[in-house]
């Protein structure tokens, strides 16, 4: 990551404390929306087991990333690496081996302090093996989430300028 690249995003980490009022969602689609680049992609393998889809990510050291809003609860397995999962209520330290569960809404925000492989688990009863399908049955869109963020953006356009400590930290 260069300085610049890492001056942003210490610039991006808005201290929402100093906005109350904007949910927990509306923060996260904010930071979605502003981190987004379509064109940065993490290594991603589907794995196919009778009546399961599995997604493996690595994911980078000293990277922030923020999942796709879930529409149904799966399992989710820190397979190696050690990570700062960032929630609503707290900032937790974990290392692999962990695993959890996600409910329909969440959507994972975590640092990664070292090089990560995580796993979802999602029942895939008829075996589709068509992985845009799959996706559009676990996934909320990616433009849904930036256009929440937008309008986030739109409604507290000070989010631009402000000190951004606090958020992620």
């Amino acid at each position: 990551m260069s300085e610049l690249q890492a001056a942003r995003i210490i610039r991006e980490r808005t201290c929402f404390d100093r906005v109350p009022y904007l949910s927990w969602k509306d923060k996260v689609d904010y930071l979605a929306f502003r981190w987004y680049d379509e064109s940065a992609s993490l290594p991603l393998k589907h794995i196919f087991e009778p009546g399961m889809y599995i997604r493996e990510i690595s994911i980078p050291a000293d990277s922030y990333f923020i999942g796709r809003d879930h529409k149904l609860g799966h399992p989710c397995e820190l397979v190696s690496g050690k990570i700062v999962l960032i929630t609503e209520r707290e900032r937790k330290v974990l290392e692999a081996p962990y695993s959890l569960c996600t409910v329909p809404g969440y959507q994972m925000v975590l640092y990664a302090i070292t090089d990560v492989v995580g796993r979802t688990y999602h029942v895939n009863p008829d075996d589709c093996r068509d992985i845009a399908a799959l996706e559009a049955r676990i996934f909320a869109p990616v433009a849904t989430t930036l256009e929440r963020g937008r309008r986030v953006l739109e409604r507290v356009p000070t989010l631009q300028q402000a000190d951004i400590q606090g958020f992620l930290a």
